[in-house]
């Protein structure tokens, strides 16, 4: 199993409301990103999470206080959509 620091944004109307770094676990890209998904869920009380794109972060759509929000992560200094590419995560 590898681990990888994420920094993550939720943003809110446009207006970022909440950031941090959060530790990824995972055996492969796919695992880690449903590893933290499910972390800031449960820490933020966050539902209704779904992917909606990947490019310099992984974007979900979710909802938040019953209004929608964003939420974008990334590995740290790496992009998203290269993260694991022609590499092995560490």
């Amino acid at each position: 199993m590898s681990k990888q620091l994420m920094q993550y944004s939720i943003q809110k109307n446009g207006k970022e409301i909440n950031e941090g770094i959060i530790m990824a676990e995972g055996a492969s890209v796919y695992e880690m990103t449903e590893d933290v998904v499910g972390h800031l869920g449960e820490m933020y009380d966050l539902t209704e999470i779904e992917f909606v794109d990947v490019s310099n972060t992984w974007t979900f759509s979710g909802i938040l206080l019953q209004s929608p929000i964003t939420l974008e992560i990334a590995p740290i200094d790496t992009p998203a959509d290269k993260f694991g590419v022609d590499e092995e995560v560490n």
